[in-house]
């Protein structure tokens, strides 16, 4: 591969790196404005609510999205910082980051999935 191509796969790969770095940012967001309005409305909506323990798990799940997403987000700015234009592959960043990946995705699910089963039992009741 020539130096040119190299420069290129590498400029390919950051740029990739950092539209996945903004979907993190975006869940990040996601998660802590979910966690700071349940926090505000819960109260005053459901005095009393039923099956409360989704609350505890939502705000559980949410948090832990939240640290994935964070130990993802330092894993590839470390990527892209330590990497130099000779690197020409992407290990889909390192261990850490795919293990924070994962913990983000399927906390934001899990979050969201039970304030919505909490929502819908408590609104119609």
């Amino acid at each position: 591969m020539s130096q040119i191509e190299e420069r290129q796969k590498h400029s390919d790969n950051v740029e990739s790196l950092k539209t996945f770095y903004d979907l993190l940012k975006h869940i990040t967001t996601l998660s802590t404005g979910s966690l700071v309005l349940l926090a505000a409305l819960l109260e005053k909506n459901f005095p009393s609510p039923e099956w409360p323990f989704l609350i505890g798990i939502t705000f559980i799940a949410l948090f832990v999205s939240i640290l994935g997403s964070l130990v993802t987000m330092f894993s590839i700015t470390e990527w892209i910082r330590s990497s130099s234009e000779h690197v020409t592959e992407i290990s889909l960043i390192d261990d850490m980051g795919v293990f924070g990946f994962s913990f983000s995705i399927f906390g934001f699910g899990i979050g969201i999935i039970s304030l919505i089963i909490f929502s819908l039992i408590n609104f119609y009741n």
